[in-house]
């Protein structure tokens, strides 16, 4: 998540964590039962979206996952805005083991970041 250290600053910890719920819970009613999606620690989560066609598809739910977090989410009662910058993964064409994975997901992530809040990246 884009600007949630703000967020925690601001309007102190209780404030931060009900954010997180508002967000995860909008994530989360975009994906399927048979997906995944988890809080790996403080603003980041990791997806894990199951049987897809390509990897277009993931970028599809990617680019959905990053629209859901526009509009503004609640922060303790309080309407807050953050934004989503994803890095995207798949198997088997970014990696065999879930490790790598999870790695070049990252590093896509952090190249999002550094093109502006709310970006996607696909994996190298």
């Amino acid at each position: 998540l884009d600007g949630f250290k703000a967020v925690n600053d601001d309007y102190g910890h209780l404030a931060g964590d009900s954010a997180l719920v508002a967000a995860s819970t909008r994530l989360r009613s975009l994906l399927r039962a048979t997906d995944s999606l988890g809080r790996v620690g403080g603003d980041e989560f990791v997806a894990v979206i199951e049987e897809v066609e390509s990897v277009r598809e993931c970028m599809t739910v990617a680019h959905k996952l990053a629209e859901a977090l526009q509009a503004p989410v609640s922060a303790g009662g309080r309407p807050v805005d953050l934004s989503a910058s994803i890095g995207v993964a798949a198997f088997p064409e970014h990696g065999h083991t879930v490790s790598l994975l999870l790695d070049r997901a990252d590093a896509a992530m952090y190249r999002a970041k550094q093109n502006g809040d709310g970006r996607v990246r696909l994996a190298d």
